[in-house]
């Protein structure tokens, strides 16, 4: 529910005060098609089609830039700017300014023939996509192992990466084992129980917030050991006082240092807070917990900074933490994040 801004306003004050001037570059007939406009008050970073970062070259806030190719690099959606530079989805908005109409979404494939997996016998089919070809994009669906899928058929999906897009993607749907070998079972998501499984709850909101940070072009968050720990300590705490401030008066974020987090005054840092009965659930299992923290929190977006939180792009580090009250049947959850 809270946010730490401490010192990081002025270090990214600093950052942009000494580097604009010094990225601005032009680009011809910006007024047509594909538009990125960098977000107000950032200096984007420029990333290559390989996904490392550009050192040297950035861009202004606020300047519209024309957009080539859409792609999926390192699990984001990317614009492409330049010969080898492109630009996050999230560091931007997007407009195609060739039409007012939604276009379906449409897959270019890209770098050789592209063979695909097949859905229903879970495995890779005969077939392939020809280098160049086109297709219209259906679901997309990431795994597990962080891989992202489109599919191109019914039963089809080819590897999202190795495709250009017209327009940005649609929302990922994470299925754990998609793509992966299903005799491997992974089915503690969805198992109902009548006590919960604490580690597949922290498992299903990490899922869960990252499906949405995937689903507004944002890169997803890397989990810290540190910062589990706590979020364990914050989620036992908050079964004795419910909030943002613990139980010795001090706030949530003094709990990064008793787990070996240093200087944690100068993180950007938020703390989310969540607890529901267990037996209130219509199906008992992590995954169904998981989706009615997410739901209610994008109920309350009015009312509380959660939601919005959880998709900022300032974020790089997530720590879920999980408690169980055998008496009040509830479970509470605490989740940390961090630049």
């Amino acid at each position: 529910m809270k946010t730490n801004l401490s010192k990081f306003i002025i270090s990214i004050a600093t950052v942009v005060l000494t580097t604009t001037t010094a990225f601005v570059q032009n680009q011809n007939e910006v007024s047509a098609a594909k538009i990125a406009t960098v977000n107000p008050s950032l200096t984007a970073k420029l990333y290559t089609k390989q996904g490392s970062l550009i050192t040297n070259r950035a861009l202004a806030s606020n300047t519209p830039w024309l957009v080539g190719d859409i792609n999926i690099i390192n699990g984001q959606t990317m614009y492409q700017v330049a010969t080898n530079e492109y630009l996050q989805a999230s560091d931007s908005t997007f407009k195609d300014t060739k039409s007012s109409h939604p276009r379906a979404l449409v897959g270019k494939v890209q770098g050789g023939d592209l063979r695909l997996f097949d859905s229903k016998t879970n495995s890779m089919s005969d077939r392939s996509l020809a280098d160049g070809t086109s297709w219209l994009i259906n679901k997309h669906i990431y795994n597990k192992l962080g891989q992202h899928f489109v599919q191109v058929s019914t039963y089809e999906y080819a590897d999202a990466t190795k495709m250009t897009y017209n327009a940005p993607v649609t929302k990922a749907i994470y299925f754990g084992n998609f793509g992966t070998d299903l005799n491997q079972t992974d089915d503690s998501l969805i198992k109902e129980s009548t006590t919960p499984n604490l580690s597949a709850i922290q498992m299903a909101v990490i899922n869960d917030i990252n499906n949405e940070r995937l689903g507004e072009g944002l890169f997803t968050l890397t989990t810290d050991s540190k910062l589990a720990r706590a979020a364990s300590l914050r989620a036992q705490e908050n079964n004795q006082l419910t909030g943002n401030i613990r139980p010795n008066g001090q706030s949530w974020y003094t709990s990064y240092s008793e787990v070996g987090i240093t200087n944690p005054e100068e993180l950007y840092s938020h703390e989310n807070n969540f607890s529901f009965n267990w037996y209130q659930l219509s199906t008992k299992t992590p995954q169904n917990f998981a989706d009615t923290m997410i739901n209610k929190w994008h109920e309350e977006k009015t009312l509380s900074d959660n939601y919005d939180e959880l998709i900022s792009p300032v974020f790089t580090k997530i720590g879920v933490g999980t408690y169980y009250n055998a008496n009040t049947k509830k479970v509470i959850v605490s989740v940390e994040f961090t630049n």
